[in-house]
């Protein structure tokens, strides 16, 4: 049963996280299965989630500053916080990419194009996260206050 956490702090973003049980360790198998992945919880094994609930055992919440001196401090860190998410999902993407080659590597058979099918359709949906992520900053930046 999925479990929503809202933090709020004047001058940041509200946060809302919705936290869904996680019982299959495998990314692509996650993603097959258009389970909740987010670059936070696409690295969750068997011993970052609690047994019975499938929920994390431990959260790191990041809430974005929403108020700036200038245009220039805004700018400049939604491009930080921009380029941390790029580099987030690109790890996500490359653990794919390994995983995708290994399976690859692992078959003679070239018949085998479920797995190439389902190596395509995770690495789309990582590009998918990743632009909706960098979408939700701009809006952010977009909509922060400049004192």
């Amino acid at each position: 049963m999925p479990i929503k956490v809202k933090c709020s702090k004047e001058n940041y973003w509200d946060r809302v996280i919705v936290l869904t049980p996680i019982r299959t360790f495998n990314l692509l198998d996650r993603l097959a299965l258009r389970q909740n992945v987010t670059a936070q919880n696409s690295n969750y094994n068997r011993a970052s989630v609690g047994p019975l609930s499938g929920l994390p055992r431990k959260l790191h919440i990041v809430l974005r500053k929403n108020s700036f001196k200038s245009t220039e401090e805004r700018d400049v860190y939604y491009a930080e916080e921009a380029k941390f998410t790029r580099e987030n999902w690109d790890a996500v993407a490359s653990k794919i990419n390994k995983n995708c080659q290994m399976k690859k590597s692992n078959y003679v058979d070239t018949s085998l194009n479920i797995d190439y099918a389902a190596c395509q359709k995770a690495k789309e949906q990582i590009q998918k996260l990743l632009r909706d992520d960098l979408t939700r900053l701009e809006v952010e930046r977009r909509g922060s206050d400049i004192q």
